[in-house]
């Protein structure tokens, strides 16, 4: 995992020298790769970057349960977390964005997929 990241951070430190223009998707779950973009941020400081923090704020069992459940009924979906026990074991890596301005991007319901899409772009082009 660790190389897909650098090859991914390295990819965008090239579109950066460019002065291209890119979406890096990517889960920096961990303070180490927040730091590297912390890091790639200050090699460009002229360049526009965006980090967007997408989780659910409502993440009571209940709810969790749910998503997990429509997750595992569609067919086209495809995750290593379809437990509550794999929900909360990976939930405890993450740590908090403290290094770089976000968006903190609540995912719960009722937002919409198209909610959260519209307002990543809102923040993206403001």
């Amino acid at each position: 995992m660790s190389a897909c990241y650098e090859i991914l951070l390295h990819i965008a430190e090239v579109c950066l020298r460019l002065k291209r223009q890119l979406v890096v998707a990517a889960t920096f779950s961990r303070r180490t790769g927040v730091k590297d973009i912390v890091s790639l941020s200050r090699r460009y400081p002229d360049a526009d970057i965006k980090v967007i923090w997408c989780r659910p704020k409502n993440d009571a069992e209940e709810e969790i349960r749910m998503r997990l459940a429509r997750r595992n009924e569609e067919a086209d979906q495809s995750s290593a977390v379809t437990t509550m026990a794999r929900y909360t074991e990976v939930k405890k890596r993450y740590e908090e964005i403290v290094d770089l301005p976000h968006l903190e991007l609540d995912t719960s319901p009722p937002k919409t997929i198209a909610d959260c899409v519209s307002e990543a772009l809102n923040y993206i082009l403001a």
